[in-house]
């Protein structure tokens, strides 16, 4: 069976199942950082957790490890969206675009992203670490050695 849904949906049922989470104070008995979030993947989808680590201010890591009992669709609408860089450690995602995984990594956004459907197939074994950046100014944080270079880049992806 296929399971469409918009992001929207899809974010909400992670939301559910982060008060539920809650309620049943599982989280209590983890020992996570202030910094740290913890979210159980939703159970009518599948298996896993996703890790949510504030490094810095407007800067996020995110740790994801679940599987999918069902072929997942999630319609993406087009618009603004944050620097981000994807990686998979294992599995992959399917999109109008190409594949993330099977030794292929994504740097996005800073600007508008085109609507697209992403698809991920039953029982695929997802480990993803995904890099997210309020600001693309933020990336000459990261290259001081070459911050000439970075920094007119940079500047570029902020203004256009």
């Amino acid at each position: 069976m296929t399971i469409t849904l918009t992001l929207e949906e899809y974010f909400g049922m992670w939301d559910e199942a982060k008060e539920l989470w809650d309620e049943a104070e599982y989280t209590g008995s983890q020992s996570l950082e202030t910094y740290e979030t913890l979210l159980p993947m939703p159970t009518d989808l599948g298996q896993g957790y996703q890790k949510d680590i504030e490094v810095f201010s407007n800067l996020c890591l995110t740790i994801g490890n679940y599987r999918y009992h069902d072929e997942l669709h999630i319609q993406k609408p087009g618009g603004e969206h944050p620097l981000h860089f994807d990686i998979l450690l294992s599995g992959k995602i399917k999109s109008d675009y190409g594949t993330l995984g099977n030794g292929c990594t994504k740097i996005s956004g800073g600007g508008i992203q085109a609507r697209k459907i992403d698809r991920i197939d039953k029982f695929d074994q997802i480990f993803s670490v995904h890099i997210y950046m309020e600001q693309p100014s933020m990336l000459a944080n990261f290259f001081h050695w070459r911050r000439w270079r970075i920094t007119s880049t940079v500047e570029n992806a902020d203004t256009g």
